[in-house]
């Protein structure tokens, strides 16, 4: 079934590729206290998702870097992660509400995603909070490593003027990314890149 259009954009991007995990996240944390907006950095997530939207095998995961419909969004850092135990297992555990998650899921795409495939995988119950933590934790650590896997962790930054390309350019260089280079694509939104898309929060209300 073809993904309903959301919205595309053209946008210019430095990327860079980072072998490890600690260099990518060092890069993210300079970039933001740069000026970057969060919303502008975003990585390619996915190897498989990568390979289901091109309909066709990927042996590195650079072959996707320019496609339209390249699975990105924002890069988990250990900060988005503590903050799942901390937020879920006190606010959501003790409200018990699906609409306690609205403070969290603006933090960010890539914690908003994660959150929205434990809940419509089931990874919630009692324990709320401990439960899903321990579960994102342990499904980001498999997606990191099947990223490196193949080939490595592609780093996104839209910039919007030399300046910032520059800029851009300094930082990822800084923290380790090789083939760091810049490019400009047509990105496009469809609906299975809204988080909450195929989340049912509540069973009930599909009776």
């Amino acid at each position: 079934m073809t993904e309903r259009v959301i919205a595309t954009a053209r946008v210019r991007e430095v990327a860079g590729l980072f072998h490890d995990w600690a260099g990518l996240e060092a890069a993210v944390h300079e970039l933001e206290g740069a000026g970057f907006d969060r919303a502008r950095i975003n990585m390619i997530t996915s190897k498989a998702e990568a390979e289901r939207r091109l309909g066709r095998p990927i042996r590195d995961i650079r072959e996707v870097e320019e496609s339209p419909r390249a699975p990105t969004d924002a890069p988990l850092t250990d900060e988005d992660r503590e903050m799942v135990e901390v937020d879920l297992a006190g606010i959501l555990a003790a409200v018990g509400s699906f609409v306690a998650l609205g403070p969290i899921v603006a933090t960010g795409g890539g914690l908003a995603a994660a959150i929205a495939a434990a809940l419509a995988g089931g990874a919630v119950g009692g324990g709320i909070g401990g439960l899903l933590a321990r579960w994102v934790e342990r499904r980001w650590a498999e997606r990191v490593e099947q990223l490196l896997e193949a080939g490595g962790l592609v780093l996104l930054v839209a910039v919007r003027d030399p300046a910032e390309e520059t800029k851009a350019r300094e930082i990822l260089t800084r923290a380790g990314a090789q083939e760091v280079h810049v490019h400009e694509v047509e990105r496009v939104w469809t609906e299975a890149d809204l988080p909450f898309a195929k989340v049912q929060p509540d069973p009930f209300l599909t009776r």
